[in-house]
């Protein structure tokens, strides 16, 4: 959808992005402190890259 027409849809990708971190960046804080198992790291990674 975005790629269809980007300067119509480039103020979603901004929530688009932020949406993403929403979810990965907890799941490595998480992780870190020991409160996330491992088998839910790769799917965090997946929404940074």
């Amino acid at each position: 959808m975005i790629a269809y027409d980007p300067l119509r849809f480039r103020p979603a990708m901004l929530f688009a992005v932020l949406e993403k971190l929403a979810f990965s960046v907890p799941v490595f804080a998480l992780f870190e402190s020991g409160r996330v198992v491992g088998s839910v790291v790769p799917f965090g990674a997946i929404d940074v890259f």
